[in-house]
């Protein structure tokens, strides 16, 4: 989805600054640095799973890789609530925060979750500020999404009814990531150098990562709740349902901006907010009117109610299905591959951009094609109504240059004043770019620092003598010039206090 660069630009990095706030109250020094995950009584708790096993690297315990699944008593499978936290992408934890403690808190609400059936998931996701972790935290989301399918099973989960409900920043994070599709592009402004503008030096990267772990799974949701969201051209028919928030005879102030998915209101009457057209973390326990009559109830009352009605019962639709590869562009030809967000549902496809339903062919093995093609397909599941239209468009044409080394993820160990050196490989780029730097070692406003290393934004090559230990997470990129779309890939770096430390 391609907007102009500087109105994406500003629309994000204005939303980020007016968070920082709320951030810096999550970030605050005083808070204890760790704080001990949270079984629910009842269920069957497991703590701390990390979601990102590849990425671990043994600072604060890896917090910022690790969710809670907690599983009600039965032999399920039971519909699947992800829980994210907010904190201005800055701040928060799954376990604490400002939205996160005493009676009407998300806890509690996880708590009901479990009460009521469903598999409750709160988990952790990188943080940093002024969104310099993204496109990487999205990507993460999806993994995550992921990890709970190629794990459905021990966690008894049911992989075609899995929903989400952010706060704050969790709710962009969820939204974002579940309403775009790999053809959408993140416009990401390159790092400075000397002698260009930022705003006019961007990079193009996709909303999933092209080497996503646990690709064989759909990274897809039934349904989110989101108090926050943006990007609203991106909620369209084949995205997840979306409850949001409005005060009382309010319409939602993106609502005519819509790639036509489908958006819920749900209306707060206390008049605080009359005429609000979006509120931000109201606590749970405030009064909304009912989605199902001129009833009082409350967002938490009501919220669950609109998730059983999206992920049970016989009107639940099915997951639309994604396709494979999630890099879109190719040379000569490409193997094209259809994911089902459970394995028990069946995907009928189509390649002449006419639309799919349930006599169209089956997809039964990887196909190959030859030219830019578009492949749209549906999933089809007993009990449910058939999905709406996935579209993935693949585009014959020049890829991005592909970032082939290093191949591991954990680069060789730096130490705090000697000279370091590490470049990347990719045939064909003459562009290179690093995001993120965030030190995983350190919390609040020390988390995202310069180690006194740099990248060479023309040669690839990471040098210098750093000047403060941790263990560093950054994204590189690489392209083929400014406007076209990168390759990224996510990479650690332990830095070693000095010799006489």
């Amino acid at each position: 989805m391609r907007n102009s660069a500087f109105a994406v630009w500003w629309k994000n990095w204005t939303v980020v600054l007016l968070m920082v706030f709320v951030s810096a109250l999550q970030a605050d020094e005083n808070l204890p640095e760790m704080r001990p995950p949270k079984p629910i009584e009842g269920a069957v708790n497991h703590l701390d799973v990390a979601y990102l096993p590849d990425r671990l690297t043994g600072c604060w315990e890896d917090r910022w890789l690790k969710m809670n699944i907690h599983v009600p008593p039965g032999e399920g499978p039971f519909p699947c609530l992800v829980f994210v936290h907010g904190g201005g992408y800055g701040g928060g934890d799954k376990d604490g925060g400002l939205w996160n403690a005493g009676p009407g808190s998300e806890f509690s609400t996880r708590v009901k979750a479990v009460e009521a059936g469903y598999v409750v998931v709160n988990m952790n996701y990188i943080l940093t500020y002024g969104g310099a972790s993204q496109p990487q935290v999205f990507w993460d989301f999806r993994s995550a999404i992921r990890f709970l399918r190629a794990n459905a099973e021990k966690y008894r989960i049911d992989p075609g009814r899995i929903g989400a409900w952010g706060f704050s920043a969790g709710g962009w994070l969820a939204s974002s990531a579940s309403f775009a599709d790999a053809d959408d592009l993140y416009r990401l402004r390159a790092t400075a150098q000397p002698g260009f503008d930022q705003r006019l030096h961007l990079l193009e990267l996709p909303y999933d990562d092209p080497r996503a772990p646990y690709d064989a799974f759909s990274s897809r949701l039934t349904c989110v709740v989101a108090d926050l969201w943006k990007s609203p051209e991106l909620l369209r028919p084949q995205s997840p349902a979306l409850l949001t928030l409005v005060g009382a005879g309010a319409n939602h102030r993106d609502a005519e901006k819509l790639g036509g998915g489908r958006m819920d209101l749900l209306q707060f009457t206390n008049p605080k907010y009359a005429g609000q057209s979006s509120l931000h973390v109201p606590k749970v326990t405030e009064p909304v009117k009912s989605l199902h009559g001129n009833g009082e109830s409350t967002y938490e009352v009501e919220a669950l109610r609109w998730l059983d009605q999206e992920l049970t019962g016989d009107k639940v639709r099915a997951i639309p299905p994604e396709a494979r590869p999630l890099l879109r562009r190719f040379a000569e030809q490409v193997a094209i591959r259809l994911i089902a967000a459970s394995p028990d549902a069946v995907i009928h496809y189509t390649i002449d951009c006419s639309e799919p339903n349930s006599s169209s062919p089956v997809f039964e093995r990887p196909f190959t094609i030859t030219d830019t093609t578009v492949v749209k397909a549906i999933s089809v599941r007993q009990g449910e109504r058939p999905s709406a239209a996935s579209i993935a468009t693949f585009v014959k044409g020049e890829p991005p240059p592909a970032i082939m080394g290093p191949e591991t993820i954990v680069l060789p160990s730096a130490r705090v004043g000697r000279p370091y050196s590490q470049a990347f490989v990719a045939v064909g780029a003459s562009v290179w770019n690093l995001t993120g730097m965030i030190d995983l070692s350190q919390q609040g406003n020390k988390r995202f620092v310069d180690p006194g290393i740099r990248l060479d934004a023309t040669t690839g090559v990471l040098s210098g003598a750093p000047q403060r230990a941790g263990a560093f997470t950054f994204q590189i990129q690489a392209a083929q010039g400014f406007f076209k779309q990168a390759d990224a890939r996510c990479y650690l770096l332990n830095v070693e206090p000095a010799d006489n430390e």
